[in-house]
C-alpha cells in the first residue's frame, strides 16, 4: 500500500498551531478566573452597600421617630395652652362669687375666679358656730330655716338637719374673728312647702339649730352653695 507522508513543515505548523490554540485556552481560564474573582469583588461590595443603606434607612428611621415624639409633645403642650385661652368648668353649674370684672385683667396664679355650683349638686347652708357652742353640735342634729330672699308671710319655716360640722377652727379673714363651720341641709319633705319656687345658690338664709332648752344659732346670714363651696363672708 502507498503510505501517506507528511511534509515535516507542515507536522511543525501543526504543533505551533496547537501550542497557540493551548495558549489561547490558558488565557480564556485565566480570563474567566478573573472574571469569576471581579463577581466575586462586586457581590461583596453590594452586601456592603446594602448593609450601609439598611444602616442609614434605620438611623433616619430612627431620627424621624425622635423628631415625631418630640412634635408630639410640643403639640399637647400647645393643645393645652390652647385649652387655657378658654376658661372651662369640669360641670355646668351656677356662676358664684365672681372676682374678676375687669376685660383684659391681669390674673395672678392661684387666684379665684368665681365659684362655680353644679346644677345636679344639693344645695347646702354653711353657717359660723362660735366656740364655745359647737360642743352641743352633731351630725343629724334638727334644724330649721327661714329663707329670707322669699316672703315671710307665704314662706314657712322648713326643717333642716346638721350634714356635719368642720373639724377645724377657722378665723375670719377680715376680723380675726374665730369660727367652726357648720352645714345644714334641707329635708327632702319639706321641699314640697316653697310651692314651686326655686333655691339658687348665694340666697340669704336665716338658720336655726336647737339645742335642748337653748339655740346655739340665734342668728346667721349665710349663702346656700354646694358642699365643696368655700365658706362665705357674712354680709
Amino acid at each position: 500500500m502507498e503510505k501517506r507522508l507528511i511534509n515535516a513543515s507542515q507536522v511543525t505548523a501543526i504543533k505551533r498551531e496547537r501550542a497557540e490554540l493551548v495558549g489561547d485556552r490558558g488565557g480564556l481560564i485565566s480570563q474567566v478566573a478573573q472574571t469569576k474573582e471581579a463577581i466575586s469583588e462586586k457581590r461583596v461590595q453590594i452586601l456592603q452597600l446594602d448593609e450601609e443603606f439598611l444602616e442609614k434607612v434605620l438611623s433616619d428611621l430612627q431620627n424621624i421617630r425622635s423628631q415625631i415624639a418630640e412634635l408630639e409633645e410640643q403639640e399637647v403642650a400647645a393643645q393645652d395652652r390652647l385649652k387655657r385661652i378658654d376658661i372651662r368648668a369640669p360641670q355646668s353649674g351656677y356662676v358664684h362669687q365672681l372676682n374678676v370684672h375687669t376685660v383684659g385683667g391681669v390674673i395672678a396664679p392661684g387666684d379665684t375666679l368665681m365659684l362655680v355650683v353644679p346644677e345636679d349638686s344639693d344645695l347646702v347652708i354653711e353657717s359660723r358656730v362660735q366656740p364655745v357652742d359647737v360642743d352641743q353640735l352633731q351630725v343629724g342634729q334638727d334644724a330649721y330655716v327661714r329663707l329670707a330672699a322669699f316672703d315671710q308671710r307665704t314662706t314657712p319655716e322648713l326643717g333642716a338637719a346638721v350634714l356635719n360640722v368642720s373639724p377645724d377652727l377657722t378665723r375670719d379673714e377680715v376680723t380675726g374673728e374665730p369660727f367652726y363651720l357648720a352645714r345644714l341641709k334641707i329635708l327632702e319633705s319639706e321641699m314640697p312647702k316653697l310651692n314651686g319656687q326655686t333655691l339658687v345658690p348665694g340666697m340669704p338664709v336665716e338658720g336655726f339649730i336647737q339645742t335642748g332648752e337653748r339655740t346655739v344659732l340665734s342668728y346667721f346670714i349665710k349663702p346656700m352653695q354646694d358642699q365643696i363651696a368655700h365658706a362665705l363672708k357674712e354680709k
